[in-house]
């Protein structure tokens, strides 16, 4: 006999719950204006529009080319458009 659980669903509900915190805690920290030339990931992906993937672009950018001198330089990584860009430029610094 088979139980009635539906142990996906369960597994999908805890997940976004997680998912959820995860992101609220990202974004709190994001409240602040932040410093993209020293921000991890998990800040960076607090950003408005920002997710894992492009906070994880910026962080290899800087690698590459070195401290981010104007706010303007995020136009050149991949995934920071004009549009996004114009949502985040008031909550970063590169000081």
């Amino acid at each position: 006999m088979e139980k009635g659980v539906d142990s996906k669903r369960e597994l999908l509900d805890f997940r976004n719950a997680k998912i959820d915190e995860n992101k609220n805690n990202a974004r709190a920290k994001a409240s602040k204006i932040v410093n993209v030339n020293n921000a991890s990931v998990e800040v960076l992906s607090g950003l408005p529009g920002v997710g894992i993937k492009i906070a994880q672009n910026i962080i290899d950018y800087r690698k590459k080319q070195g401290k981010i001198k104007k706010a303007e330089e995020l136009l050149y990584i991949k995934g920071i458009g004009k549009a996004k860009f114009d949502k985040i430029k008031s909550l970063i610094t590169v000081n």
